[in-house]
């Protein structure tokens, strides 16, 4: 449907009028605004879609079984990963590909490109690159279930080996290490899926008060565009609230990584539950590095943002468009460091 809304927006665009097939739909014939309709219906079925196949992932297919400890999480991460891709094509690419095309055809921004640094992306790039990305998802979906098929299968005809496989594992994973204990309280999860799925919902939450509120806010404040939802046009929506609910979300958002990075621990079999992989030895400079790189990426971005929208008055056009891009890379460097922090703590520890 997202699709089929970016076709008819171009073939109006071209020809001036709606195609036929178009206005055989009720809620298109009085409404010169039905494709952003259009559009909006498939957007919200595709983000629904998305939250299915992220509980498949975590919650069902992954753990078959799995031990509650395994070694590697790699397939949760490439499971997120996937699900992350599809939800940046999906709303970041086209998503914003239609926006950008709608306002362009009503009047409100003056070229339909997106400038990223030096880059200039039109619409229709936008739209090929999200459908490559949903694409991946679903190509790396199937090759994700068919991995899991294999191991099952071999884990039927291998079962006895795998026991003591795993009891090595277990009974030997904090030999030679050295156990710290922290002064602090730690949540104790151990299964990997429950872990993951935990720990990578701040990043739906955080992406989307980056990348779709507080962009367009700033987008509709800078050119003066009305916010209409298409669905619910009655509902006044201003870029103040935009921003005031994306800040709000991030903030949260930011806070439950932190959490996360600092509470959650696999809980060892054996060993202190606060024994952190990435409190031994010299790791601990790195982690403190890291951490550090995350609470000054994140709060800085979101600093920059907040400002940027505050200054839109004095501030040019592409002065405002490089400051809010330095902002959202920003938070983008947090968010990647503290990638790094949670994966590394989860499949390090054996």
């Amino acid at each position: 449907m997202i699709h089929k809304a970016w076709t008819y927006l171009i073939a109006l665009i071209e020809t001036g009028s709606y195609p036929t097939e178009l206005l055989q739909m009720l809620f298109i014939q009085t409404n010169p605004f039905g494709i952003a309709g259009l559009h909006d219906v498939g957007i919200f079925l595709a983000s629904l879609g998305i939250i299915l196949l992220y509980v498949i992932y975590f919650v069902w297919l992954l753990p078959l079984g799995t031990p509650e400890r395994s070694r590697r999480g790699f397939q949760y991460i490439l499971g997120f990963l996937l699900v992350f891709a599809a939800w940046i094509g999906i709303w970041i690419c086209m998503h914003r590909a239609f926006l950008l095309f709608l306002e362009f055809w009503r009047g409100y921004l003056p070229v339909p490109t997106w400038v990223i640094g030096i880059f200039q992306l039109t619409p229709s790039t936008l739209h090929s690159l999200g459908l490559a990305l949903v694409g991946l998802f679903l190509l790396g979906t199937l090759l994700v279930i068919l991995y899991k098929a294999y191991t099952l299968f071999l884990a039927s005809e291998t079962e006895s080996d795998a026991t003591v496989e795993y009891s090595n594992i277990t009974t030997g994973g904090t030999s030679g290490s050295e156990s710290i204990e922290w002064p602090i309280p730690f949540i104790q999860i151990k299964k990997d899926w429950k872990f993951y799925f935990l720990a990578f919902l701040p990043y739906f939450s955080a992406a989307f008060a980056i990348w779709i509120l507080l962009f367009e806010g700033f987008i509709a404040s800078l050119y003066g565009i009305p916010i209409l939802w298409a669905l619910l046009p009655w509902i006044p929506w201003t870029p103040n609230h935009y921003m005031i609910f994306g800040a709000g979300l991030l903030l949260p958002s930011m806070l439950a990584l932190w959490g996360i990075i600092v509470f959650i621990r696999r809980a060892p079999v054996t060993g202190m539950p606060g024994n952190s992989w990435w409190w031994r030895g010299a790791r601990r400079f790195l982690f403190v590095i890291l951490t550090i790189i995350v609470i000054i990426s994140l709060s800085a971005g979101l600093f920059i943002l907040i400002w940027t929208y505050l200054q839109l008055g004095t501030l040019t056009t592409s002065t405002a468009l490089l400051w809010q891009q330095i902002g959202e890379t920003s938070v983008l460097i947090g968010l990647i460091t503290a990638f790094i922090i949670i994966v590394g703590e989860r499949a390090s520890e054996a």
